[in-house]
């Protein structure tokens, strides 16, 4: 995370820790807000915040680890995505002898995997669009991997 900081402040931008129990937390100054791994559950406070933020035109990162139970699959659930309660399996194309890393050199077309070279996804959480479309949402998967 200290490199992805570095990072972002070499392009210039402001990155501040926030606190989502702070009462009345102000995310209204986020570009982006990031909530990257998350180890358990969020308060519903937290969670709330989140919700609050992306209902009111906020663009959020979520970096979640499988198998963790944030509070926030109900809010993203809402952008037509599922949080799969799984790892991402890949037998057929994957790094070495470990499946749970896939390996991919072919991403479907958006602008931002247009220039990515071959790329690890070690224990990716998998993502899948929800049973039904959700209105004014477009979903498009990134990438794609053989389903196990």
């Amino acid at each position: 995370m200290a490199k992805a900081r570095g990072a972002l402040e070499a392009l210039n931008y402001l990155v501040e820790k926030v606190s989502l129990m702070q009462s009345g937390v102000d995310l209204s100054r986020c570009a982006v807000l990031i909530v990257a791994g998350p180890q358990s559950a969020l308060l519903d406070a937290e969670v709330k915040a989140v919700d609050t933020f992306l209902d009111n035109g906020g663009n959020a990162l979520f970096m979640i680890d499988p198998f963790v139970k944030t509070g926030l699959e109900r809010v993203i659930a809402k952008f037509g995505i599922v949080l799969e309660d799984d790892m991402v399996i890949d037998p057929a194309s994957h790094f070495w002898a470990d499946p749970s890393t896939p390996a991919v050199t072919d991403y479907n077309r958006h602008e931002v995997t247009t220039k990515l070279p071959l790329t690890f996804y070690p224990g990716a959480a998998a993502l899948m669009p929800t049973a039904k479309p959700v209105a004014g949402v477009r979903v498009r998967p990134l990438v794609n991997y053989s389903r196990k």
